[in-house]
């Protein structure tokens, strides 16, 4: 547990036989919430809902965080 969310991208082959995750962008919730290291439980990410332009990360202690998917550029040249 590190405190960050991890957006991953799946590609899977024709067959079904190969899978690969791609990493795609990782937000840092730990600088949001506390320099400790290693993180404090209550900032563990317990729930998180995906929606077309943006993430709500829900973490232990309550707190909850709208994580954008995309830049502005990568927002405006999607058409959002």
């Amino acid at each position: 547990m590190d405190g960050n969310v991890i957006l991953w991208g799946i590609s899977i082959s024709a067959d079904f036989l190969n899978i690969q995750l791609t990493q795609i962008k990782v937000y840092e919730i730990q600088e949001l919430s506390s320099d400790q290291n290693p993180v404090p439980e209550e900032f563990y990410v317990q729930s998180i809902s995906i929606g077309k332009k943006n993430i709500l990360a829900g973490l232990k202690n309550g707190d909850v965080y709208e994580l954008s998917l995309f830049t502005d550029e990568e927002a405006t040249n999607a058409g959002f």
